[in-house]
This record gives structure tokens, sequence and C-alpha cells, in this order.
């Protein structure tokens, strides 16, 4: 079974407040996908694609909150320094 590989946003997201959205469009593409493809789940013990997912700023950074592609238990990702 492949997953199907997280889509690259290049206008406003639809879960993102406009503040998330802003940084998270600032990312380079390729990043972008660096990022999606690298977030931790507690329950595969492993790296794992992030998918449903939603943004929001917290504490000067962009966290992003979804399921784990591979299991579907929550993960998330939490970019620091947005300045």
């Amino acid at each position: 079974m492949t997953s199907k590989p997280p889509q690259i946003m290049t206008s406003k997201p639809p879960q993102f407040t406009p503040k998330a959205a802003t940084a998270w469009l600032a990312i380079h593409v390729e990043m972008q996908q660096k990022i999606l493809d690298n977030v931790y789940c507690p329950n595969c013990r492993s790296a794992v694609s992030i998918v449903n997912f939603s943004g929001s700023v917290k504490s000067r950074g962009l966290l992003l909150d979804g399921s784990c592609s591979a299991c579907g238990h929550k993960v998330a990702r939490y970019l620091e320094d947005l300045s």
C-alpha cells in the first residue's frame, strides 16, 4: 500500500489561520515538502508524513497539527521563530 504524498500549497491553506498561512507560504515549496515528510509519530516510532493537517501560530512559531500517513495517529510539527 502506497500513501499519497502530501499536497504542497501555493495558495492560502483552507484550515490555516491567516498568520499561519502567511508563514507557510513564505517557505520555499521544496522545504514545505521536506517539513511535511519529516514528522515524528510516537505510535510508529519513526519519521512519517503528516496528512489532513491544519496550521496556527503559537509563540512566534508555526504549529502543524494533523495525522500520521501510516497509522492515522495524531502528530504535530512545530517550526520555531517565524521572524
